[in-house]
């Protein structure tokens, strides 16, 4: 029903015997009478009838019956002088079977016809061609309203100008009072002749409320109202108005935004124009007349209140916007500053459309000025519209344009009337929106009577309806909603509220009495997913609670204020405090002892600052005793607030004595490890630097005698010392990746060379045993990524077995690269016709000390190490060692790398010796001069006797002689020994050298028994240019000087 209220269309509601049980306020002001006196009355006794004429009815009984509406049925009021058109529905009760009344609706109104006559063609034409075209008196008039400044000016000339164009006696403008219960004058129009003095008098000083006199009427009904003739009845206050003889009377009322603004009133002595001609002319003035009065009230009330709402009531006045026929502002009144965000003095001349008119419209407002200088007609004159608006900070914005022309001597001025509408447009979305909250409420909205009568109920309560399985919305109902009806406090809009469960559902019930219509209101929201998270949330914390109690740690939860709210058994186990005694008491108070005051208020600090803070420290028990624990204290944030903390304590004092201990066992076995480090290191410069003298003067002498016995004696001499130098590089190896582990140090590799040299190595023993050889490596250059000496280890240690267990026939080394699988593998075959290995050792020869033959009865020596470090090295790379059987007797061992290209570099040697020749190193001698610094006398015996056949060897014993020996000479070469016992070491005299100009580029090659991985990689990073680890071959010293230190040509 208060929707009802608030419709515009007239709203009847009628029992079944035809008697008025409700009518809205629009229906009421139509009929002329208050709602109240309405109730329990016919249509008849209201004062309607049907338009038919005598003898005919509304069609009541056919809606009844018919159960169908029937339509445009003509309706007129006795009381108020109106018609209307007149629909009747049938209403029918919550079951839709019963009809239970009839809903008369009533469409726009219109006045009874007028039955005077019009006013004569030629007094029309005789006023038209006294004041001009009515086009040019529209203009005139808006002029009038552009130059008054108050409502008085308005009343005694806008009105004066009307009367006289129409030439009608008399003219008044009533306005709405202060209070705006009332209308009222102070000025009016009159023709001296027909209307006396005292009649004006008179009608100055009454004022007149809705529904008195004509005015009163227009006003009233909200609409243009005209009499003919004049009912003096209705100017029953002024007996004076019986002698003009009036005859017709016309009223327009006028509005503004914020309502009724007044009414304009005319009386005549002849007929006037018919309604429609009059409305047409006055609504062309309306809108301007409407956004003058707005203004003018505005600015009264700014005024009034100015000292005490200025700025609230300066955003309240229109602005004010004058421009001529080329768009150039002549006006621009204080409120557009303030709107638009412009000052006069910036806009005055300037082309309007470029200053707040947005750019999509601007082409419309072009075409709109020509069409209007052209035809003199423009569509959006005189009339109120709505569009946006453009700031000077480039936003939009709506607002509501009146715009008004007024020709002047050099062409149109065009006044615009603008008022920012923007907080009224966000306002009508949302009074739309709220209007529409029952059929948008996505919760249950329903209305019953004390019958328990379903009178409303939207979409939502229809669809819970079928969500709960139930059969009628009365489930919704509250328990007690009957006593609402009876209850006192429903004078009071009493409202209760209850959680109902429907089936598997529950629902808020709230409710409250409707004391206007006699009807509670039930709202209902689905609370169920509420309801089961707060009993899941029960069950969180009960299991959350079982969880705190059950922890392994000691666990405190404070407040903010590190208050103890709660601890667990592991806590009380901990510290000795019961829950009792630490709720309410400061943690730290509580456990902190003296000395780690700070530090617990520095945890506190940490913590408040949303950080989880962990500490291992110590912490103090009931009795005094200390431990040591691990505290963990974490905030607790719920919506970006601290709410509590949890701290937990770790009992540490049993680890940290085994810490302790471990401590003291991991000191104890690294001291083990130096001395074993140091014992290795020692052993192994002690063991490989005298075969440099064996196995050197024993290969010296195989090329100096030529007896085959003396000949045998020595080849025995090498064969034990390669013997024992394998031997020896084995046992090492294998310590040395016991003591630490082995690091591959990957670097470019060329496949071909580094295969062609270590088979080379091997050339003589294989020449040696009358065995054939061949190698196959596929065309061109091939680098990749991999640990070379690595990769040479593997492929010796495999070759070395092949000589070893092959006496007849052929080894074969084959290189490949396999695409067939990915990654893409190079694959490296080494073949012999030995001995072979049975199938069941496959495996057991990769063990180590293991070998296919063992015991007393074994054919072949050795430790059975090399293939075990070959294996070693092999996985380190990423690759494997396949073991297959030789079809054709022996062994076939396959190398399996993965395959990692890279870019091959120019040749070293070539582009060391280019350096050495831009530098002038490259002497004219016959050969190239080397400075051997080695402290040892055989390893000095040796190496220049392998030496001298190509270079001229200087010798120094330690680094003293040999500083002062490249004082005298530039060296090509310097080979360097590293333990040279007196003095300062290898590596500090090539860092000395290094400095020398003469010696940066030079190469300086490391020969020392240090042969660890580490100790070459150190010698390299240090500056060595080469490294060479005792002992050696005469091949090997000879292949690794020449490549470093190129000999002569013919050398």
């Amino acid at each position: 029903m208060s929707l009802f209220d608030s419709l515009p269309t007239g709203v009847i509601y009628c029992s079944a015997v035809g008697e008025v049980v409700y009518l809205n306020r629009s229906a009421a002001a139509w009929l002329g009478i208050s709602k109240e006196s309405a109730m329990d009355k016919t249509l008849a006794e209201l004062g309607l009838q049907p338009a038919a004429g005598p003898g005919s009815e509304f069609p009541f009984q056919s809606v009844l019956s018919g159960r169908k509406p029937v339509t445009s049925c003509g309706i007129e009021s006795v009381i108020s002088g109106q018609s209307a058109q007149a629909d009747f529905y049938p209403q029918f009760d919550s079951s839709g079977r019963i009809v239970t009344g009839v809903t008369v609706c009533l469409a726009e109104g219109k006045d009874v016809p007028d039955n005077g006559s019009k006013l004569p063609a030629k007094v029309l034409r005789k006023n038209e061609s006294k004041c001009g075209t009515k086009e040019d008196f529209v203009n005139r008039v808006n002029k009038i309203i552009a130059e008054c400044s108050s409502i008085d000016q308005l009343r005694s000339g806008l009105i004066s100008e009307i009367a006289r164009f129409f030439n009608w006696d008399y003219g008044t403008f009533w306005c709405m009072s202060d209070n705006g219960n009332a209308l009222t004058n102070s000025e009016n129009y009159f023709n001296p002749a027909v209307v006396s003095n005292l009649f004006q008098s008179n009608f100055q000083k009454r004022p007149l409320f809705p529904g008195e006199g004509l005015a009163g009427k227009a006003w009233q009904q909200g609409r243009p109202f005209k009499m003919a003739p004049v009912d003096i009845m209705q100017f029953h206050w002024c007996e004076y108005l019986k002698k003009p003889d009036l005859v017709s009377a016309y009223a327009f009322p006028v509005y503004t935004e914020m309502g009724l603004a007044g009414v304009m009133e005319f009386l005549s002595r002849f007929s006037m124009p018919d309604a429609e001609e009059l409305s047409e002319f006055f609504e062309k003035i309306s809108g301007p007349l409407g956004l003058f009065i707005g203004r003018v009230y505005a600015e009264d009330k700014l005024r009034v209140s100015e000292a005490r709402k200025s700025g609230i009531l300066d955003s309240a006045l229109d602005c004010i916007i004058t421009i001529d026929k080329d768009s150039r502002v002549i006006d621009f009144n204080t409120a557009a500053e303030r709107t638009f965000g412009y000052t006069a003095e910036d806009v005055i001349g300037q082309s309007l459309s470029d200053l707040i008119v947005p750019e999509a419209y601007r082409e419309a407002h072009k075409k709109g000025m020509d069409r209007f200088l052209r035809t003199g007609q423009g569509s959006v004159l005189n009339k109120r519209i709505e569009m946006p608006a453009m700031r000077a900070d480039g936003t939009e914005i709506q607002v509501e344009l009146a715009i008004s022309v007024v020709t002047a001597g050099d062409g149109p001025l065009f006044t615009a009337y603008l008022r920012d509408i923007s907080d009224r447009k966000e306002t009508e979305k949302r009074i739309k929106r709220l209007s529409s909250f029952p059929e948008l409420s996505p919760n249950p909205v329903m209305e019953i009577d004390s019958l328990g009568t379903v009178l409303y109920a939207n979409d939502a309560a229809y669809m819970a309806l079928v969500k709960t399985g139930s059969k009628h919305l009365s489930v919704f109902f509250p328990d007690n909603w009957k006593t609402l009806f009876d209850s006192p406090e429903k004078e009071a809009n009493y409202r209760q509220s209850q959680v109902k469960k429907i089936g598997e559902w529950y629902f808020t019930v709230s409710c409250n009495y409707i004391p206007e219509f006699g009807t509670v209101r039930i709202y209902t929201s689905d609370v169920t997913e509420e309801i089961l998270v707060k009993q899941e949330l029960l069950r969180e914390r009960a299991f959350a609670d079982r969880l705190i109690e059950s922890a392994p740690e000691a666990m405190v939860i404070t407040d903010p204020d590190e208050s103890i709210i709660k601890i667990n058994r592991q806590f009380t186990y901990l510290f000795g405090y019961t829950e009792e005694e630490c709720r309410g008491r400061k943690i730290n108070n509580l456990v902190v002892p003296a000395s780690k005051t700070p530090e617990g208020q520095s945890i506190t600090q940490k913590s408040d600052s949303s950080k989880v803070v962990s500490v291992e420290t110590i912490r103090k028990r009931k009795d005094g005793t200390l431990i040591d624990v691990i505290v963990s204290v974490a905030p607790v944030i719920v919506d970006g607030k601290q709410t509590g903390k949890v701290g937990l304590y770790r009992d540490i004092t049993d680890r940290k004595k085994l810490i302790t201990d471990l401590i003291a066992s991991k000191q104890k076995a690294e001291e083990m490890n130096r001395v074993k480090s140091y014992f290795f290191n020692n052993m192994n410069h002690e063991l490989r630097t005298p075969f440099v003298g064996i196995l050197g003067f024993a290969e010296l002498l195989e090329q100096m005698v030529a007896s085959p016995k003396e000949l045998e004696l020595i080849r025995g001499i090498i064969t034990s010392s390669t013997r024992m130098i394998e031997t020896l590089n084995s046992l090492l190896a294998l310590t040395k990746m016991e003591i630490e582990p082995l690091i591959r140090k990957d670097g470019k590799m060329n496949v071909q060379q580094a295969i062609n040299e270590t088979c080379q190595l091997f050339t003589p023993a294989i020449l040696r045993k009358n065995l054939a050889f061949n190698v196959k490596l596929p065309e061109g250059t091939l680098f990749i990524q991999t640990d070379e000496p690595l990769f040479r280890e593997v492929i010796s240690s495999l070759l070395s077995n092949a000589v070893k267990y092959t006496d007849t026939g052929k080894i074969e080394v084959s290189c490949f690269t396999d695409n067939t699988v990915y990654p893409e593998v190079l694959r490296v075959r080494i073949c012999d016709t030995g001995i072979g290995i049975p199938a069941e050792k496959n495996k057991l020869i990769f063990e180590e000390f293991r070998q296919a033959s063992e015991g007393r009865s074994r054919n072949f020596e050795g430790m059975g190490l090399g293939l075990t470090l070959a294996n070693k090295y092999i996985e380190l790379l990423g690759g494997e060692i396949q073991l297959e059987h030789n079809p054709n007797g022996g062994s076939i061992f396959t190398v399996s790398l993965p395959l990692f290209k890279v870019q091959s570099d120019e040749d070293r040697a070539a582009a060391e010796k280019a350096k050495r020749m831009q530098t002038g190193a490259e002497t004219s001698s016959d050969m190239k001069r080397l400075l051997l610094v080695e402290d040892d006398e055989f390893s000095q015996k040796v190496i220049s006797l392998i030496l001298e056949s190509v270079y001229t060897i200087d010798i120094a014993a330690d680094a003293d002689a040999a500083l002062e020996m490249v004082k005298s000479h530039v060296y090509d070469g310097l080979l360097l020994d590293i333990n040279l016992r007196h003095g300062i070491d290898g590596v500090d005299l090539m860092e000395l050298l290094r400095k020398r100009p003469e010696y940066k580029e030079t190469p300086i090659i490391a020969i020392t028994a240090f042969a660890a991985d580490h100790d070459r990689d150190e010698f390299l990073s240090r500056g060595f240019s080469y490294y060479m680890s005792k002992p050696f071959t005469r091949a090997e010293l000879m292949h690794l000087i020449e490549t470093a230190i190129p000999p002569k040509k013919g050398k």
